[in-house]
């Protein structure tokens, strides 16, 4: 099984092919080869047969682009040309060759992009540290020196292209950073032609004084030390984790403890207590769910009775009213029984008296009475 697997690696590494490529790790060349397929009349190439050097891997048409101008290019008698690639014959229509001699694909396809060499550093790594566990279980299982032997092999194989991408690297960043250029230092696979434009954004790897790679990991979050507390640890995305049982429990208490302090300062003893940075909108916004809800009676709506559809109503009288001939007189509204009396009836100027000390002026605010008589 080890065998097999070391003989995987060493056809990958003597082909010039990736082995994060071959290991299914996610690269954004398998994209562009996507995309560039869609530029010829077929979307894998017509291969034919096979010479006595011809491997078994699929070929793409990355791999005809990048050995082109390696290839000998061939005509037949149906207008056919084809080219040799890898040991294997590759039939070419007349547009796709037309296209090949065009050259764009060639610029628009990079053997590895600045996020590709990263995953391919990275999984050359791991490759290495994989197979020096293989060669411990080999000896301690007392296997053949030949597979020892050929693991050794593969591992300094796999430590040259490992110094060729770090040198790749730190040589593309000094020379070209920023820069439209390609470099000239060749395919860092091992074969094809160059032409890596490093992506300014991306964190490229580099190699300090004593041979040590200094690449730039993931940024990871490490604790951070407060004079005024204990150690904490900030979260990835600050006041997005969810809350706590803890911090539910003791919200409410917390802050009406701390309602002196400015928001800052909450934020501040919040973290350091707790270990996790919360926004001061964020304690509200928690606080005003976490208050126990108030029972909601909603007001009575009142009802009033209309003056005008009431059963019980008064008929108006004027203000005054002239003597009448006979002083009871009956109405009936919305049956019952109105009696009108006439108690007070305002006198006539000719009966009125002298105005003075002993006569005073009669009051002109008496009005009828009415009653009501069941």
């Amino acid at each position: 099984m080890v065998r097999q697997l070391s003989w995987k690696y060493q056809d990958v590494l003597e082909q010039g092919e990736s082995i994060a490529n071959y290991l299914g790790a996610p690269m954004v060349s398998r994209i562009m080869e996507e995309r560039i397929g869609r530029l010829f009349s077929q979307h894998q190439p017509s291969v034919g047969e096979r010479g006595n050097g011809g491997h078994d891997m699929m070929l793409t048409w990355t791999e005809i682009i990048l050995e082109f101008k390696n290839g000998q290019l061939e005509n037949d008698d149906n207008g056919m040309s084809s080219i040799q690639v890898r040991g294997v014959t590759v039939q070419l229509s007349e547009a796709d060759l037309t296209m090949l001699r065009s050259g764009i694909p060639q610029v628009l396809m990079d053997p590895l992009d600045a996020k590709d060499r990263w995953t391919e550093q990275t999984a050359v790594e791991s490759s290495i540290t994989n197979i020096s566990e293989w060669n411990q279980c080999a000896m301690q299982a007392n296997e053949k020196f030949t597979v020892i032997e050929q693991n050794d092999k593969l591992l300094q194989a796999l430590r040259n292209r490992l110094a060729m991408l770090l040198n790749y690297a730190s040589t593309d960043t000094q020379s070209h950073s920023g820069t439209l250029n390609t470099p000239s230092t060749g395919n860092i696979l091992g074969s094809g032609p160059a032409g890596v434009n490093p992506l300014p954004s991306v964190p490229l790897p580099t190699e300090s004084e004593d041979g040590a790679s200094t690449a730039q990991r993931p940024r990871v979050h490490t604790p951070v030390h407060d004079p005024a507390g204990p150690v904490t640890r900030r979260s990835p995305q600050p006041g997005s984790r969810k809350w706590s049982a803890e911090e539910e429990n003791r919200l409410l208490d917390w802050l009406e403890a701390h309602c002196t302090l400015t928001c800052s300062k909450m934020e501040h003893e919040y973290e350091r207590e707790f270990g996790i940075y919360r926004p001061y909108p964020a304690m509200q916004a928690k606080a005003a769910r976490l208050q126990p809800v108030k029972s909601y009676n909603p007001p009575r709506k009142r009802t009033r009775q209309s003056h005008y559809t009431s059963p019980n109503v008064v008929i108006k009288t004027p203000r005054y009213t002239a003597p009448l001939q006979d002083t009871h007189s009956t109405a009936y509204c919305s049956g019952l029984q109105v009696e009108e009396r006439q108690t007070y009836l305002p006198p006539t100027l000719a009966e009125l008296p002298t105005v003075g000390e002993d006569h005073p002026v009669p009051r002109r605010d008496c009005l009828p009475v009415k009653k009501l008589l069941g």
